[in-house]
């Protein structure tokens, strides 16, 4: 795997995590909560059954593991060079 096939993938990785944690938002309330609150303990009780936020956490640790992988690979390719 050359280092633009690294490359290539730690972006790919960086784009999961800020959809994930960021665009997504599965971890705010929707702002339809704002206009209707009589919803939030219905939201609130979908979210817990769905167990979203063990999800988001399940997933950040793979790719927190899968990103140690990318640059275990970038680190060989390099051969410990900084300026690789």
């Amino acid at each position: 795997m050359g280092r633009r096939t690294i490359m290539m993938h730690i972006g790919e990785l960086f784009i999961l995590r800020i959809n994930i944690n960021l665009q997504g938002s599965v971890l705010d309330s929707p702002e339809l909560m704002w206009s209707e609150p009589e919803l939030e303990p219905v939201y609130s009780a979908a979210r817990s059954y769905l167990e979203i936020n063990q999800r988001v956490s399940l997933l950040n640790q793979r790719l927190d593991v899968i990103a140690d992988l990318v640059s275990l690979s970038l680190g060989f390719w390099c051969g410990g060079r900084v300026d690789c």
